[in-house]
């Protein structure tokens, strides 16, 4: 995993306060991808998010703390989160990146290409290493 924000640091660095960077982040910030996931059980879902922000990366989430910043794109999408196998109901969700990385996040987080994948809205499904797309609803 990557490092904990040193707030303090990130917020001398920049000339803000270090109470207010995390929501500077989501205000200002341009969400690079959502990967979204959900267990069926209360309390049991969430997101990882990665967000550019004055041109660095963040990681963010609903259950893990900030970490970063980030130089590159490619540091923030090494992080075990992007790669852990068996992510329930798993949503990708990106402007930015493209369907092929986003299929390649989808083959780490379902190893074994049993789950319905969304991917900016749209359902697929696993045809041996490849995704096809499925009706709207993934039934």
């Amino acid at each position: 995993m990557g490092e904990i924000m040193d707030y303090n640091k990130l917020a001398a660095e920049l000339g803000v306060d270090a109470d207010d960077i995390e929501d500077l982040i989501g205000e200002e910030g341009k969400r690079i991808l959502t990967l979204g996931w959900d267990a069926d059980r209360p309390g049991s879902y969430g997101a990882e998010h990665i967000v550019k922000w004055r041109g660095r990366y963040f990681f963010t989430s609903t259950d893990m703390d900030t970490e970063g910043p980030f130089d590159d794109l490619e540091e923030v999408l090494a992080l075990d989160y992007f790669h852990t196998n068996g992510t329930p109901k798993p949503e990708l969700y990106s402007e930015v990146l493209d369907f092929e990385r986003l299929a390649a996040i989808a083959r780490d987080i379902d190893e074994d290409r049993t789950q319905i994948i969304n991917i900016n809205d749209r359902f697929y499904e696993w045809e041996g290493d490849s995704l096809r797309e499925r009706n709207k609803s993934g039934d």
